[in-house]
């Protein structure tokens, strides 16, 4: 028994049945009924004769073309899943690498700021100890400086105040007493 007539056999029965439930079976099928039928069923053989290779062909190539797409969208989506996953390591690795950097820079400036502090210190203990040094120098030479010209100051005026009080013999017996003293102490 091929498709045709099974469908056909199962059509007829079905009608049979519709129209015994209606109470069909004291008075009869209309003969209406059976003819809808049979053109029905003729119809149906029409269809399922000629168009049957043009509809199992359409209906195939829906379903290759829904399988490609179906494939196409999976290897987009895994793709797509693939490159985000991608995309998501590589945040994760730049995050970390943000954070290893700011943690190295942190403590290189940390690192820094304390080299330049003893740098900065040392740099102040020598500049002191330079400037005192150089106060030393320099307040040695003002107080020798002073000296000298006290040292001359004070001979000019002995010189002047012993010429004008002491008289030409004292100043004789002076400078003999000097040149004695000086010879001696040779």
């Amino acid at each position: 028994m091929n498709k045709t007539s099974g469908m056909g056999l199962m059509f007829v029965s079905t009608i049979s049945s519709a129209a015994l439930a209606s109470g069909g079976a004291e008075h009869g099928v209309p003969t209406s009924v059976w003819v809808q039928s049979a053109n029905l069923a003729v119809l149906i053989a029409l269809i399922v004769i000629f168009g049957r290779k043009s509809i199992v062909a359409f209906f195939a190539k829906r379903l290759s073309d829904y399988r490609a797409a179906s494939g196409r969208a999976d290897r987009i989506r895994q793709e797509a899943e693939a490159r985000s996953a991608e995309i998501q390591g590589k945040l994760r690795d730049l995050e970390a690498g943000a954070k290893s950097a700011i943690e190295t820079a942190k403590s290189d400036s940390a690192v820094l700021g304390q080299r330049l502090k003893h740098e900065m210190l040392a740099t102040a203990a020598r500049m002191k100890s330079e400037a005192q040094q150089a106060i030393a120098v320099e307040t040695d030479r003002a107080r020798l400086a002073l000296a000298d010209e006290l040292a001359d100051k004070s001979t000019l005026e002995a010189r002047a105040r012993l010429t004008r009080e002491m008289g030409g013999n004292e100043r004789s017996k002076l400078n003999r007493e000097f040149i004695e003293r000086l010879l001696v102490n040779r």
